[in-house]
């Protein structure tokens, strides 16, 4: 287990922002260790291999009121969340670091990149979800007022064409498209409800020959553009759907 009492992870990150984190077991080094770890981070930020700074090859590391005989120095592994940086360990006793004292820092250092990835990958999940309820907000708010005004003009049209007509047809094809589509729009609300987990389920029966005939008068006009002739006919015009 490696014995430092003191460690630092620094680093620059993708906005190429410097990053200094320190853990510290007695407060009373935190003064003394904010100007150490300024001093590391000038001399390996950019440290390819790992590497022990001992006091006797680089005075200019230590302070005579530092005890640290040395400092095990381990670069991050350069990834999207770390463009450049290390993990540091020292000692506040006398015993030096050893090579074999390496290969654990080496993993620490691994997952420490691993979880500033993982940090970084969160935010971007979060700044995509927020950017997707606006997203769904607006186009909610933007649909549903031209959909509210198609509604009212058929129920004017529903009052001034005669019934039997082909335009009452017309007007029954337009309410059915703006009914699907206003089901659509509730449908992009209920996602957000999805995620904060006040989503409902009410399953009710439907009659299957009322949603075949929905259809079927959706696709209709298309139908007759190309001159197709649709029917639609039930074998068990009593059917349900749950």
């Amino acid at each position: 287990v490696l014995e430092g009492s003191r460690s630092c992870s620094a680093f620059v990150d993708q906005n190429g922002v410097e990053q200094v984190h320190t853990h510290e077991l007695s407060s009373a080094l935190d003064e003394r260790a904010v100007g150490m770890w300024s001093r590391v981070w000038d001399h390996a930020r950019d440290l390819s291999m790992p590497q022990m700074l001992s006091r006797a090859e680089h005075p200019d590391l230590f302070t005579a009121e530092d005890p640290t005989p040395s400092l095990l120095v381990v670069p991050l592994p350069r990834q999207d969340a770390v463009r450049e940086g290390f993990v540091a360990v020292a000692r506040d006793d006398s015993a030096p670091w050893r090579d074999s004292d390496m290969p654990l820092l080496a993993q620490l250092a691994q997952l420490t990149a691993v979880s500033l990835e993982n940090a970084r990958s969160y935010q971007i999940a979060q700044r995509a979800v927020r950017t997707r309820e606006e997203v769904l907000a607006v186009v909610s708010h933007d649909l549903r007022t031209p959909l509210s005004n198609l509604r009212l003009a058929c129920t004017t049209l529903r009052q001034i064409v005669p019934n039997a007509s082909e335009a009452a047809s017309v007007v029954t094809r337009i309410e059915r498209t703006t009914t699907h589509m206003k089901r659509l729009v509730d449908e992009l609300l209920e996602i957000s409800r999805v995620d904060a987990g006040t989503f409902s389920i009410d399953p009710s029966p439907v009659p299957v020959n009322f949603l075949v005939e929905a259809a079927a008068q959706l696709a209709r006009p298309l139908a007759e553009a190309t001159s197709v002739t649709l029917e639609v006919a039930f074998t068990e015009p009593d059917a349900v759907v749950v």
